[in-house]
């Protein structure tokens, strides 16, 4: 069953049109071409498409890279979806993405996955409490420190990164997160590791 969207107020046509004139040709593009399969075009999408778009519980970019690629080039960033908090499950592989910082505010996210990106931190998760799925394996992430207060993960993909310290996991992490796959991660310290499995009671497991 579809889901039931609201009716499309004045304020919200408004709301619509200044956020489609605000995004880049590259982000046109790859609405047009993942969101409604028309193709690598930058038309202008209809208020109904918008509106849609807006509600939508959903979105995957996944670069010509990617396995299973739905877009013909990477989109670079995550800027043109930083206003649609319906979201709940993002994905944007292969992507070339340098930052969460725009998403920031999806706090409505429970899925995020970001692999195979360029991504150095996770600065900007840190709002993110409903998370529960969170995979950014194959970047160039040091610290997962911005995983602190996100004790609802459950499934959390971080090898083949840099990580060099397991700083952020704490025992309220311990009751739900049952799937860490943080091996191999060159520079993290063994005892890293035996801290985290002894100590905090979570598994590291190799992806």
């Amino acid at each position: 069953m579809s889901k039931i969207l609201p009716e499309i107020t004045e304020q919200d046509k408004l709301k619509y049109q200044d956020w489609w004139n605000g995004l880049t040709d590259n982000w046109k593009k790859a609405i047009n071409q993942v969101g409604f399969q028309k193709g690598e075009i930058a038309d202008d999408l209809t208020i109904d498409e918008i509106h849609s778009l807006w509600h939508s519980p959903a979105l995957r970019f996944a670069g010509p890279e990617a396995m299973f690629p739905n877009l013909t080039f990477e989109i670079g960033d995550l800027e043109g979806v930083k206003y649609l908090k319906s979201l709940k499950t993002l994905v944007a592989i292969n992507s070339g993405i340098k930052s969460l910082k725009p998403i920031s505010n999806l706090t409505n996210l429970e899925a995020l996955f970001v692999l195979d990106n360029q991504l150095k931190t996770l600065t900007g998760v840190e709002k993110m409490l409903n998370l529960k799925q969170f995979y950014f394996q194959n970047n160039e992430i040091t610290s997962i420190d911005s995983l602190k207060k996100l004790t609802k993960l459950i499934d959390v993909f971080a090898f083949d990164n840099k990580i060099k310290s397991l700083k952020g996991l704490t025992e309220k992490h311990s009751r739900n997160l049952t799937n860490f796959r943080i091996l191999p991660n060159n520079k993290l310290p063994q005892k890293e590791i035996i801290k985290l499995e002894n100590k905090i009671g979570i598994r590291c497991l190799r992806g």
